[in-house]
């Protein structure tokens, strides 16, 4: 896989749970620890 293109997926996926974040600051734990478990397998 192209180091460049999975840096730019990992930015997105950053960029996205800070959008979602903002809009509703009440993240529940189960989706935060989806969002780690989802970054571990990228």
């Amino acid at each position: 896989m192209n180091p460049i293109l999975v840096a730019n997926v990992v930015e997105n996926n950053a960029h996205t749970e800070r959008t979602r974040k903002q809009l509703r600051t009440g993240t529940s734990d189960v989706e935060t620890t989806v969002i780690m478990f989802l970054r571990v397998l990228l």
